[in-house]
């Protein structure tokens, strides 16, 4: 079984203040990480660059955001990957 990337769920979830969300890359690769509103719009890029194989946190603060859902996406040079974060007041 080939290793994969993999991108974590935020924690806690959901979240007032911080969050950290988690992903990991099985080898060498360029990333982004981004934060987009309810309605797709693209609010954050949270991290991108040339990251080395291993697990990787990012922590995100609240401020600025309103209540409600967003989500994340990791995009490789492969693949793209999604998940969905609520923030409380």
């Amino acid at each position: 079984q080939k290793e994969q990337v993999q991108l974590f769920q935020n924690t806690p979830n959901p979240f007032s203040g911080e969050t950290t969300i988690g992903f990991y890359l099985p080898q060498n690769e360029d990333i982004e990480l981004l934060l987009y509103d309810n309605f797709g719009k693209r609010i954050k890029l949270l991290a991108s660059g040339k990251y080395e194989k291993g697990r990787y946190f990012v922590k995100i603060n609240s401020k600025g955001l309103s209540t409600g859902s967003y989500y994340y996406t990791l995009k490789t040079t492969s693949k793209s990957f999604l998940r969905k974060m609520l923030v409380l007041e």
